[in-house]
């Protein structure tokens, strides 16, 4: 087919071509104005620093913008994990307990639900005067509309080990190495002053990231 209209109107294929070129190279305003900016969180369930962040600056920023936000939560840590006989066994900051809070976060972000839904489910852990506890589960587990026995029951298992292994995965494949926790990336490229930024004032930071910013922003 491509033959037959190249030998017939190669003039008019080979503008259909260019225009093609242009608008993958030269996105319309209309594209621009629709793009959101990701935020890719490096956390870990008993770091205060992480607390402070996802209760302070993320979650209420995310009312004001969160139409131009993509969040991408990311709950592994200063960890390390390897395998034993078959079975990952893991390594966190702040102990046993960490690396179970951790795989309890996991495993309800692995659900897959709503970004508002993910985000009311981690601002509940991580507000929780013990985030690595049952008790903290039962009561934030709601806020992804499933059953606390669910992430329990993840956690307490293979798949559980799995899911957290993969952020895990993730952690370790940051360039450059993370060396501080919660890392927060934007749009997939680690930047000293983004990062920082973020952990101070988040609604600048990201607005300044935007290209076109929202209401918001503003206020």
């Amino acid at each position: 087919m491509y033959w037959f209209i190249f030998r017939s109107r190669p003039k008019t294929f080979s503008m259909n071509l260019l225009l093609l070129l242009v608008a993958l190279l030269f996105p319309a305003s209309h594209q621009i104005e629709e793009k959101v900016l990701k935020v890719s969180i490096y956390y870990e369930a008993l770091c205060p620093d992480s607390i402070q962040f996802i209760t302070k600056q993320l979650y209420p920023v995310y009312s004001k913008i969160n139409s131009s936000l993509l969040l991408d939560f990311v709950p592994y840590g200063k960890a390390n994990h390897h395998l034993v006989n078959g079975k990952w066994k893991f390594s966190c900051q702040h102990g046993p307990n960490e690396c179970l809070g951790n795989k309890y976060q996991a495993c309800g972000l692995a659900r897959n639900q709503s970004q508002a839904q993910n985000l009311e489910f981690v601002h509940c852990m991580m507000s929780a005067s013990n985030p690595s506890s049952e008790k903290a589960v039962t009561k934030c587990a709601p806020k992804l509309g499933i059953p606390m026995a669910d992430i329990l029951d993840c956690s307490n298992n293979a798949t559980g080990d799995e899911i957290l292994a993969q952020f895990g995965n993730r952690t370790h494949a940051v360039q450059p190495n993370i060396y501080f926790i919660p890392t927060i990336i934007f749009n997939d490229v680690y930047e000293f002053n983004d990062h920082w930024g973020a952990m101070s004032d988040f609604l600048t930071t990201a607005c300044n990231a935007l290209d076109n910013q929202p209401g918001g922003c503003n206020g």
